[in-house]
């Protein structure tokens, strides 16, 4: 699309210590080499978080001053949260880190039982009602909430930092 628009650089806004940068920078070199990179939090005097709302503050960038960690939020499939409380691994999530599920002790003390129904390889249904994917997903995002599944707390081995 950069090549199609003309652009001759592309730029992301990952942090100079994660994974990303290396995901984004490979796929640019591969897809469109020539594209100069521009990378904010490695050549500019940005440093955290902090420094770039600051610097959006100060060249009318429209930013939600009140982010304290990122969150990236992917709808249906999941919830992931880092920075903030998260940076130290020795802290705990806190408990409205959590989003999609409850926690264990609030969770029912009794079994119940999901049955999900294949054609082809494929889920098509939950408990004998025949829904489209992102319904059949949904739902069972909601029974996985109220008995507490679907958590995890990961320390990423980062590539970089």
């Amino acid at each position: 699309m950069a090549l199609r628009e003309g652009a001759t650089a592309v730029a992301h806004g990952c942090t100079g210590k994660g994974n990303d940068q290396v995901r984004f920078e490979l796929t640019y070199q591969a897809l469109a080499p020539e594209l100069k990179v521009v990378a904010p939090w490695r050549e500019w005097s940005l440093k955290s978080r902090e420094d770039c709302l600051d610097y959006a503050e100060q060249h009318g960038i429209p930013w939600r001053r009140a982010v304290k960690r990122s969150t990236a939020a992917t709808e249906t499939c999941g919830t992931q949260h880092e920075g903030g409380e998260l940076e130290d691994a020795a802290n705990a999530p806190l408990a409205t880190t959590w989003q999609m599920t409850r926690s264990p002790q609030e969770a029912p003390d009794k079994e119940e039982q999901v049955s999900i129904g294949f054609e082809k390889g494929n889920p098509v249904s939950v408990n004998g009602m025949k829904l489209d994917p992102v319904s059949l997903v949904e739902l069972l995002n909601e029974i996985g909430s109220r008995n507490a599944i679907g958590r995890v707390d990961l320390v990423e081995n980062r590539f970089v930092g």
